[in-house]
């Protein structure tokens, strides 16, 4: 499943022409990302890209896995 989102005509201080999004069917997690901006010849030409695999959700994490206070991490 994938979305596009495009300018249809020039914006000023625009940075990409278009962005793709591809998502997981079953999760709905965004699984790859293309960014395309306009090529010397004035066409669009993939300038970046993105793919996430082997995702794993849900892992268990508490909230004190994300506190720079928990004493297992022996911050100074």
């Amino acid at each position: 499943l994938g979305v596009e989102f495009a300018h249809t005509k020039p914006v000023e201080g625009a940075t990409f022409l278009a962005m793709r999004l591809y998502f997981d069917v079953e999760t709905a997690l965004p699984l790859r990302q293309e960014l395309w901006q306009r090529g010397a010849d004035g066409r669009p030409e993939l300038s970046e890209e993105y793919t996430y695999a082997d995702v794993k959700v849900n892992r268990g994490y508490k909230d004190r896995d994300f506190d720079p206070q928990n004493p297992a991490y022996d911050y100074d």
